[in-house]
């Protein structure tokens, strides 16, 4: 393949210098360190990490755009690098921002909010790294629209230098490994204490990460051989899967489409089988330069294949329009429908680039392709701003369902609201239980109630916390009657948290409210746990408990109480994050017994496993004014 030169600089060459070579790894260390802030932030319970929007726009920041720097620059004096990184950052923000406040207080639905916000901005921001390398690289008097091999060849090197790191990161943490594992044979356990460490794994791999992309940049023969390699395989893939196509369509027009519908599962399949083909035959095309791939008869035998490729597209797309027709429309049905729409618009490109035409075979993709990829981009981004919220789209939709009677109260999935369908699902149930159309429907009433609170929106306050409301270890165990009542006294308090009035013209008015709030030990189905215990932190000679929140309090440490002339107070909290403390590792730290270790910094131990327990009250209940953490 002949180079491409465009502004001075050749096409995948780009190879840092010393100077930018050493950036990129200090770019890497100091994002590396960003997430460590950003997980010891959540371990220490700092106040300002409790609102999810926070958390969601500084992984963001810390990951992104150091990344993308780090695959585009070549020279650290390139301003529209700097310009572009700046921008991009500045438009991630903002995404981060409104997908933080989604599920924001935190703990409240975050899972299926990062379940779709993190594969979209991969997929968006891989496609669009090679049109903002192009445009780096574009002079006065270029073409606005970069050069497709160009392009080409910058997806492939990014591609291939991400797969490249990884593989390095990978091999150096199995030495690593071995490492320890060897000392650990002579009785030696510092290595593998330290590789244990968070405080080394972030920096490790923010050292790992800098010196595997400078590694893969500068190589980029080497991996353009691996390159050639897999461009060889699509084209030796190709025909079977082309001939696949042809067969399967042939049998769905002599049975008809009924079978397909009885399978449950067409449209994924179908998809499947449509990208499948649409890899293969971009990694044949490459970038337009190469010679015809084929024999004639074999080329028309795959573009036989080819030309079926909008009719599973579209086979696809009617099977989710049918579900939806069903059952209305979902996340899920949303992200197909999604799929679904790029893929047939592909498939369609793709036949009309098989036709005869002038020039190579499938020579219009180079017009085509890059056009897709651009409202790839924009349409992945979009969903992810308030342009196109699949959230909200699926609240109006369901809603608008039980409104017309399309589906009954009984049959409206009030648990995917609570879990799945963030700060906004929470928000319709509520409305719905406000709504005087249901205030009759006792059923409905309680499967909203108990979908709010087992997601955590919810919680009872309505009595005082009881015995029963703990798991006790040992069995049998009697707390205190003022032991109880100085726990439900410390969990239940007056609490400032933002509250969001809708205004008229579609902005929101926030003020700060305050509300009654309760940690929870009275969730349903997710009681705490309370066990004696006995530290040196605390004195020796007073009766301790210790109380272990459930899952649902992701924010609130384990509280030792002690007895002392004064009554039951808060004597020290257990210095760890609550999800990395599984409740059934909590019972089985409380079954095995702790013991104080004597320092400046306590320690609650567990075998081999230590705690650093700190004396007093933590930062949450210890200031009445300090936010809930739910």
């Amino acid at each position: 393949m002949d180079e491409i030169v465009q502004g001075g600089r050749v096409a995948g060459d780009g190879a840092p210098d010393r100077a930018t070579q050493a950036l990129i790894v200090l770019v890497a260390v100091l994002a590396s360190l960003a997430l460590l802030l950003l997980h010891q932030g959540q371990e220490w319970y700092w106040p300002w990490l409790s609102d999810s929007r926070v958390l969601f726009a500084g992984y963001t920041l810390a990951t992104a755009p150091p990344l993308m720097l780090a695959l585009m620059i070549s020279r650290i004096d390139e301003r529209r690098t700097w310009v572009v990184i700046g921008l991009t950052a500045m438009l991630l923000l903002g995404l981060s921002l409104h997908n933080g406040t989604a599920c924001f207080p935190p703990g409240t639905g975050c899972g299926p909010v990062r379940a779709t916000y993190i594969p979209s901005l991969v997929v968006a921001l891989f496609i669009l790294l090679p049109f903002l390398q192009a445009g780096r690289d574009r002079q006065p008097g270029d073409a606005w629209q970069p050069p497709y091999p160009l392009l080409f060849r910058y997806a492939w090197d990014n591609a291939l230098a991400l797969a490249g790191t990884a593989l390095f990161i990978g091999v150096s943490w199995l030495i690593l490994w071995l490492w320890a594992a060897l000392f650990v044979l002579l009785g030696i356990t510092v290595f593998r204490d330290l590789f244990d460490e968070v405080r080394f794994i972030y920096p490790a791999n923010g050292l790992m990460t800098g010196f595997g992309l400078v590694l893969c940049r500068a190589q980029g023969g080497a991996l353009r051989a691996l390159l050639r390699l897999c461009l060889s395989l699509c084209r030796a893939l190709l025909p079977f899967i082309a001939v696949l196509a042809l067969s399967f369509l042939a049998v769905v027009l002599l049975q008809g489409v009924e079978p397909l519908w009885k399978t449950g599962r067409p449209a994924s399949l179908l998809l499947w089988l449509v990208l499948g083909t649409l890899v293969l035959t971009n990694g044949v095309f490459q970038d337009g330069e190469a010679d015809d791939p084929y024999p004639r008869w074999l080329r028309h035998v795959v573009g036989a294949g080819l030309l079926t490729m909008p009719v599973h597209a579209a086979l696809a797309a009617y099977a989710i329009a049918l579900r939806v027709s069903q059952h209305g429309w979902t996340v899920d049905r949303l992200t197909g429908a999604l799929v679904a729409a790029i893929l047939l618009l592909h498939a369609v490109l793709l036949a009309i680039a098989v036709l005869p035409g002038r020039g190579r075979w499938l020579a219009r993709l180079q017009m085509a392709n890059p056009l897709l990829a651009a409202f790839v981009v924009a349409t992945v981004l979009a969903t992810q701003s308030p342009l196109l919220d699949f959230r909200a789209i699926t609240i109006r939709s369901q809603l608008a369902r039980l409104e017309r009677g399309e589906t009954t109260a009984a049959e409206f999935d009030v648990r995917t609201f609570a879990r799945l369908l963030g700060r906004g699902g929470r928000q319709a149930l509520k409305s719905l239980k406000a709504d005087p159309a249901h205030a009759g429907n006792a059923d409905f009433m309680a499967k909203i109630d108990e979908a709010l609170a087992a997601d955590g929106a919810e919680q009872v306050v309505d009595r005082p916390l009881v015995a029963a409301d703990f798991i006790l270890i040992p069995a049998g165990a009697e707390p205190p009657e003022a032991l109880l009542k100085a726990i439900d006294q410390d969990l239940s308090q007056k609490s400032e948290r933002p509250h969001a009035e809708k205004l008229g013209s579609g902005g929101y008015f926030l003020e700060i409210k305050r509300q009654d709030i309760k940690f929870g030990c009275l969730y349903p189905r997710s009681h705490c746990l309370l066990t004696p215990v006995r530290l040196s932190v605390v004195d020796p000679d007073a009766e301790q408990w210790l109380v272990a929140p459930g899952p649902h309090d992701r924010q609130l440490p384990p509280l030792i109480y002690a007895n002392s002339a004064d009554g039951w107070q808060i004597a020290a909290h257990v210095l760890v994050q609550p999800s990395h403390l599984s409740f059934p590792e909590a019972k089985d730290w409380a079954v095995r017994g702790i013991e104080g270790v004597t320092s400046d910094w306590q320690w609650a131990q567990v075998g081999n496993v230590r705690f650093p327990v700190q004396a007093g009250r933590p930062p949450m209940l210890s200031d009445p004014s300090s936010p809930a953490f739910h």
